[in-house]
């Protein structure tokens, strides 16, 4: 058995929340901010990071899985690091310009555990934690008895953000009713500006459920 590197930093000490506290975590550096993780048992395993960079800055390379120390049960306990357990991050980035990008970081956690907490490293060999966020897991694996031939799939669209006052509701309604015709059940819109010939045409689809 490998020696594990120290316990989790102070800001840790009394554990993680039993829920995850969904907002924006900066790193050092104040390039790159961090909303959430999630677990996705996909292609063998992996962890999701949702993120925000800038563009100009270099990413983390490395992500690093935390787990419960040895000994504890719960959330209430200390985190604990392998040595070993440093995997390689890929970032996968919005393409559209900007100064900050919308992405995605895939830790491939393949043959390992479920972690309980990631964190991300620019240096495959740093023990230094300092004020890195850590992010605590959310499981979205499949339940056990999830069987893809008895389950009714749901359709979601996520649509493209509406920029510099789009005003087309005509367009909207159309492309909502068409996909709706085709079996989606639900919209996600980002609505940047506001616009108030949009906002009715949205609130009452809103309100329809």
């Amino acid at each position: 058995m490998t020696a594990q590197l120290p316990v989790a930093p102070k800001m840790l000490s009394s554990g993680l929340p039993d829920k995850e506290e969904l907002t924006w975590k900066e790193q050092p550096g104040g390039k790159q901010y961090f909303f959430s993780a999630f677990y996705d048992d996909r292609e063998g395993g992996h962890v999701r990071i949702v993120s925000l960079v800038d563009r100009e800055t270099k990413p983390p390379k490395f992500c690093r899985v935390w787990y419960q120390e040895a000994g504890k049960t719960g959330l209430s306990g200390n985190l604990s690091t392998n040595g070993n357990v440093v995997r390689p991050a890929k970032l996968e980035r919005n393409p559209k310009r900007g100064k900050y990008s919308a992405s995605l970081y895939h830790c491939d956690v393949k043959g390992l555990p479920k972690p309980l907490a990631v964190s991300l490293m620019e240096d495959r060999h740093s023990a230094r934690v300092g004020n890195v966020p850590i992010l605590k897991v959310i499981d979205k694996s499949r339940p056990s008895n999830w069987d893809a031939n008895k389950l009714r799939r749901k359709i979601g669209v996520c649509v493209e953000t509406a920029l510099f006052e789009y005003s087309n509701f005509m367009r909207l309604i159309e492309f909502v009713e068409v996909y709706r015709t085709l079996g989606a059940e639900h919209f996600i819109l980002y609505n940047y500006t506001g616009d108030p010939v949009m906002n009715p045409v949205i609130r009452a689809y809103v309100q329809q459920g």
